[in-house]
């Protein structure tokens, strides 16, 4: 029989775990029988996050894990489970849970609201990942301040939500043994552990790096994470999914660029190079390879002592921060980095760049930037004509 005595304790005991604080945990955990199935299962997940997520990202007994800390809603979409929130005031990362078990962090994008400044963070969940799920999962978010409650459809809340999919179950062990979900929300094999992967798109690169070079007089140069990986692992990120590049075009302005690059898509499709076009609110770029093996090509300008670049980057700087382009050797090829690629990855990232962030995603900060990097956006027009 549970009573209100024993309800509350559990309570206190889920809040501390989603809060990521072990030491709070634990110290509730003390008092309940150990013989408890309920008992057993919030020792393993105590053990199960501590050992997935940072030193550094844990609360050694300061979270308030009684608190309210936010709120959230989960949507299906097929097959897909989609999540969205926010956090009150600034904290800059949540964490998401399956059955109390740590599978994904999230950094926050800090908006202000009515006055009110809101952590807000999204993310949706492809199938690889619900399929891989217990068949009765209760997903739940937390943070340094506590749980935030899920709303429902109705206007019931609560700290967790029962989600029932058609799952193997498997996703614990496949994250214990390196698996990670990855900014998209698929469950990936880790890109360290896939050297055939590695030659493919690195071979992918070199063909098509010397093709846009003589075609377009453009050097093509390694960028965003998987630049992030060369210069400080001289490895791929582990939890990467995709390998970016870049060209700088001669163009000033986000329409002109735009238009460059129609004309570059045109000519590759005459030339019987495949590609997807890629739109997004802030901009668009292009694809080029076969599904499992895609790279990402971003058009960029200088413009207003600023670099931009289609979807996410807008950091101070004029062409020397690019040009002169360097080659330098990476695995068993040469591969183009930009002039500067420290000082862009410190402008990009932040000082602490040098240190792996797994809840890292792309996020717009600066005023005006969205609006000035969406006119690089096509319109269907543009889109259809190509």
């Amino acid at each position: 029989m549970i009573t209100p005595e024993l309800a509350l304790l559990r309570r206190k005991i889920w809040l501390a775990i989603i809060s990521l604080d072990p030491l709070k945990a634990s110290e509730f955990l003390s008092v309940a029988d150990p013989n408890e199935s309920w008992v057993r299962d919030a020792s393993s997940s105590i053990k199960f996050n501590e050992s997935r997520i940072p030193e550094s990202s844990l609360n050694r007994g300061e979270a308030k894990s009684a608190d309210v800390a936010g709120v959230w809603v989960l949507t299906k979409n097929g097959e897909e489970l989609t999540l969205n929130g926010h956090v009150f005031g600034r904290i800059p990362t949540v964490h998401i849970f399956v059955n109390r078990r740590q599978v994904r962090s999230l950094n926050t994008v800090v908006k202000t609201v009515s006055g009110v400044e809101l952590s807000k963070f999204s993310i949706s969940l492809k199938a690889s990942v619900v399929k891989t799920l217990p068949k009765i999962s209760l997903v739940s978010v937390g943070c340094s301040q506590g749980g935030l409650l899920h709303q429902s459809v109705n206007g019931v809340l609560d700290f967790e939500v029962r989600v029932d999919v058609d799952g193997t179950g498997e996703i614990f062990n496949k994250l214990k043994v390196g698996y990670f979900i990855s900014k998209h929300g698929s469950l990936l094999e880790p890109l360290t552990g896939r050297p055939e992967w590695q030659k493919k798109i690195l071979d992918a690169y070199v063909e098509f790096s010397t093709y846009f070079k003589s075609r377009f007089g453009y050097d093509l140069f390694v960028n965003y994470g998987s630049l992030l990986g060369l210069i400080r692992e001289n490895d791929f990120i582990a939890h990467d999914d995709d390998f970016d590049v870049g060209y700088l075009s001669s163009k000033v302005r986000p329409e002109d660029v735009k238009l460059e690059m129609i004309e570059i898509l045109r000519t590759m499709k005459g030339d019987g190079v495949k590609f997807t076009l890629a739109q997004h609110p802030f901009g668009a770029f292009f694809k080029v390879g076969k599904a499992d093996c895609m790279i990402d090509v971003f058009p960029a300008w200088i413009e207003d002592g600023r670099l931009w670049m289609s979807n996410t980057t807008s950091v101070i700087a004029d062409e020397s921060l690019v040009n002169p382009i360097k080659v330098v050797p990476f695995k068993e090829v040469e591969v183009n980095v930009m002039n500067q690629s420290e000082v862009f990855l410190e402008r990009k990232y932040g000082a602490n760049w040098r240190t792996p962030d797994p809840g890292y995603q792309f996020a717009q900060k600066a005023d005006g930037t969205e609006e000035r990097l969406a006119r690089a956006r096509l319109t269907l027009e543009e889109a259809v004509g190509i």
